[in-house]
């Protein structure tokens, strides 16, 4: 597995949709996952990112939701 740590802050500003991430970005959104334990900031435990947790096909790159997020209104 090779860690890449990229900064993503500009990509999930300028996209409107969803952004393909690795565990190891991040990003100034950050949002820690409610349901994770670890403290590091990667997409992997934040909670705009989807992994395939809950489909049971876990792997090292998924998708940053927060523009999806972000549009809803609550």
């Amino acid at each position: 597995m090779s860690y890449s740590n990229l900064d993503k802050t500009t990509e999930v500003e300028g996209c409107c949709s969803a952004i393909p991430v690795k565990s190891t970005d991040y990003c100034r959104y950050f949002v820690k996952h409610p349901h994770t334990l670890l403290q590091r900031k990667e997409c992997w435990t934040c909670r705009y990112s989807d992994f395939g947790i809950d489909t049971g096909t876990v792997n090292d790159k998924g998708i940053c939701r927060y523009q999806i997020y972000r549009s809803y209104k609550y």
